[in-house]
C-alpha cells in the first residue's frame, strides 16, 4: 500500500485499497470491504487509512515499538 502512497500522507484511495488487499492475496467480499471502509475510511468513504490498518493488523502479531520500552 506504501506504494500507492506517494506522499507517505497515510491515505490511499478506496480503489488502490482494494486492490492492495488483492494483491496482497485477501479475498474479502463487497460487503466486507464496505466495514473495512466504515473503520478506516475518511467521512465520504473516498480514501482509506492504510497506515492506521496496518498499524492494526500488526497488533494481533506484536506490540509497536516494544523494543525501545527497555526496562
Amino acid at each position: 500500500m506504501r506504494d500507492f502512497d506517494k506522499l507517505r500522507c497515510g491515505f490511499v484511495t478506496a480503489p488502490q485499497f482494494r486492490i492492495a488487499l488483492n494483491m496482497a492475496k485477501i479475498p474479502i467480499s463487497e460487503a466486507e470491504f464496505s466495514l473495512l471502509l466504515d473503520a478506516f475510511g475518511n467521512e465520504d468513504r473516498t480514501k482509506a487509512k492504510w497506515r492506521e490498518f496496518c498499524d492494526r493488523i500488526d497488533e494481533i502479531f506484536t506490540v509497536k515499538e516494544l523494543e525501545k520500552a527497555v526496562d
